[in-house]
């Protein structure tokens, strides 16, 4: 299963993929599976976080038994990523919007791994 978080406040999104594995759940998505990722072992872990800044890519990926705290892990990844690109670095008075962020994503890729099990079991 494939879905887009719309992240309206930086003009972009993020793609959660989420299938049997990890290794399924990049090949199932069209718009991940060619980015390059440093991470190549992808049979060996139940999530990631993937990016292609000049394409605008950004992509959580989940093996189905992903747990939330893996969930919370990825959406650290991807907010640290997105913040410090656009030129938010963690500090005092930037602690708030990052927390909110990392907040905002754990859910919406809940609802997603929701949606998924609601859909295959």
């Amino acid at each position: 299963m494939t879905s887009i978080i719309d992240i309206p406040i930086f003009g972009t999104e993020i793609h959660v993929s989420i299938a049997k594995t990890a290794l399924d759940a990049v090949k199932q998505n069209k718009k991940l599976k060619h980015i390059k990722s440093y991470y190549k072992d992808w049979d060996n872990t139940n999530g990631g976080f993937i990016f292609d800044p000049e394409r605008n890519i950004y992509g959580i990926i989940l093996a189905e038994d992903a747990c939330t705290g893996t969930i919370a892990h990825e959406s650290f990844h991807a907010t640290m990523y997105l913040l410090q690109m656009f030129g938010i670095t963690m500090s005092d008075e930037s602690e708030e919007a990052f927390a909110y962020m990392i907040g905002y994503l754990t859910n919406e890729v809940l609802k997603v791994k929701n949606k998924y099990h609601e859909k295959n079991n």
